[in-house]
């Protein structure tokens, strides 16, 4: 491994002169700082660098520095601790695997109350990756590469076809003779979040079919875990007759539906076909197995870092907002509907 001793030879100069050329010292001329550079690039030599010393030199000589960390921005300390259902683990995953293909290393950051992380206001990363709406709001400031992913506010994002998922899990239900289907939901924000994209999907696939009754249930708080799932049906079996089928925003949602009809002595899919979104890791090994539309959330992560590395590559390259596609599962919770619902 060559030495900066070996590029003082290749060079001609001393080895301090190299030290400080290859720091940017304005004491080095530039011709010499040329020669020590030129030296080092021939000889394959690769300077350590600390973090001080590299914005050092970023600062003198008006470039960024790459650090070869990634940060993933949480909207708060408990997040991770929250998701029990492995959502957010799966895009972790995606990240993980690409930064380190890429040789790059993941931080996880939060961003709480008003404040940035000081290491994020310093610019001692390579760019942030986030999932969350008011966290890009709160990023906007940095001058650094940033991508949004699944419900973004960022002109560099990836996320999922969500307007497909919720008309594939419609139109696969209606397939099996379905015509009456009811879609739970969280309270719906505004056009461009999830809630409202998957429904969307989901009424177009019935408006196509010819099925103008829809049965839709929107929750008024924003909780998508089993317990919202188990409010909707309620919600469904108050007002008369159930529907033969749920088409669910997510599947923690749907798993409440599933488990609040088995507690109410329905058989599904017999009495009730039931369909979530995501493909979380429970969806399969529950009973019956719930049938869902996969979401690539791992891609989506890998896609992300590829995102940021090409904001790298080309500064004045145009944003751009990939769409992934999703993909079907069909597994034990759908089946043709059959007789009078009680």
């Amino acid at each position: 491994m060559p030495t900066q001793k070996d590029v003082a030879s290749v060079a001609g100069v001393d080895q301090s002169t190299v030290s400080l050329a290859l720091r940017g010292d304005p004491r080095i001329s530039p011709e010499t700082r040329r020669r020590v550079l030129e030296a080092a690039k021939k000889l394959g030599y690769k300077p350590f660098l600390n973090a001080d010393a590299k914005r050092m030199i970023a600062r003198r000589h008006g470039r960024p520095v790459r650090t070869n960390i990634i940060a993933f921005v949480r909207s708060s300390r408990e997040a991770l601790l929250e998701d029990s259902w492995g959502w957010h683990l799966l895009f972790l995953a995606g990240i993980e695997s690409e930064a380190y293909r890429s040789d790059m290393q993941l931080l996880l950051v939060s961003a709480e109350g008003n404040a940035l992380p000081p290491n994020l206001r310093r610019g001692e990363i390579d760019g942030v990756i986030f999932y969350k709406e008011a966290t890009g709001r709160k990023l906007a400031g940095l001058d650094l590469p940033k991508v949004g992913i699944v419900n973004p506010l960022s002109p560099w994002c990836v996320k999922a076809d969500d307007f497909k998922a919720g008309y594939s899990a419609a139109e696969h239900l209606i397939g099996l003779g379905h015509e009456r289907i009811a879609y739970v939901s969280p309270k719906v924000s505004d056009r461009n979040c999830l809630a409202y994209i998957r429904m969307e999907g989901f009424r177009a696939a019935l408006s196509e079919a010819g099925l103008l009754r829809e049965e839709l249930i929107v929750l008024e708080g924003s909780s998508t875990d089993p317990s919202a799932g188990e409010e909707a049906y309620y919600l469904l079996k108050a007002r008369g007759e159930l529907p033969t089928a749920v088409v669910a925003y997510n599947d923690t949602m749907a798993i409440g539906v599933l488990w609040a009809a088995v507690k109410d002595g329905l058989e599904v899919p017999g009495d009730l076909s039931i369909v979530g979104m995501d493909d979380v890791k429970v969806a399969s090994s529950i009973s019956p197995s719930l049938t869902t539309v996969r979401m690539p959330l791992e891609e989506i992560g890998r896609e992300a870092v590829r995102m940021i590395l090409a904001q790298w590559e080309d500064p004045l390259r145009e944003p751009e907002c990939r769409i992934l596609p999703v993909r079907l599962v069909v597994r034990e919770s759908t089946g043709p509907p059959k007789g009078a619902r009680r």
